[in-house]
Parts: structure tokens; sequence; C-alpha cells
């Protein structure tokens, strides 16, 4: 198994939940960009995890969107798996995001910087 790992930066105002959404559409679409057919993906939000099973419903027209878009990546992938983690454990992402110089600790082989002016939704 192959992890890569993204830094971006969100620049326009967003909440923790749409954050996160965005990381994953972003990872979503690079692992479909470098022909990964299995994803595997981990979230410390428990709200964006139970909204894309379906558990939860989203209410606002904006959130809304987000598990349909991630339902329609999914849906090119043999398999997708989204875990819930505690955020003490989201070691990986934690190390990513603040660019740590020791790449080992992450085991990720690639890092990609990207910033979003505007959010990717509509």
């Amino acid at each position: 198994m192959e992890r890569f790992g993204v830094r971006r930066q969100i620049r326009f105002k967003a909440s923790n939940n749409e954050e996160e959404y965005e990381a994953l559409l972003i990872g979503m679409k690079i692992a479909h960009g470098v022909g990964a057919r299995h994803l595997v993906a981990y979230s410390d939000s428990q709200l964006v995890v139970k909204q894309v099973e379906g558990t939860y419903e989203a209410k606002e027209e904006k959130m809304i969107q987000y598990p349909q878009q991630i339902t329609k990546l999914r849906t090119s992938s043999e398999s997708f798996q989204l875990t819930q983690i505690p955020r003490e454990e989201n070691i990986k992402a934690d190390c990513i995001s603040k660019l740590v110089s020791s790449l080992e600790d992450c085991r990720t082989r690639h890092i990609t910087i990207q910033y979003l002016p505007k959010q990717r939704l509509l």
C-alpha cells in the first residue's frame, strides 16, 4: 500500500467540518488521479464519517452536497473505507499538516501542497 500526504491551505471561510470534507475530496481526487482503486481514509470528525455513511443527515444545502460528492467519487473505486479515529490518534494528519521535517514518522512518500482559493462545491 502506498501512502500520499497532502498539505492544503484553505483560503476561504470554512467550518471544521467543511475543512474535513475538502480534505477528503482532495485526497480522493488525488488517489483517483494516480490510479488508486482501493481507498482508505481516516477522519477524526464523527459528523463527517456518519454523514458519509448515511447514518447522519446533513441539513444545510452546502453540507448536503459534500456527502453527495464523496458518494460520486467512491463509486469509481473498487473499495472505499472511511474510518473515524480519535483526534489523539490522528497522528498522520497532524504530522502532515505541520510539515514536520522527519517524514519517516509519517511514513509518507509524497507531499503535495495545494491552496484552495474557493470551495470546490457549486
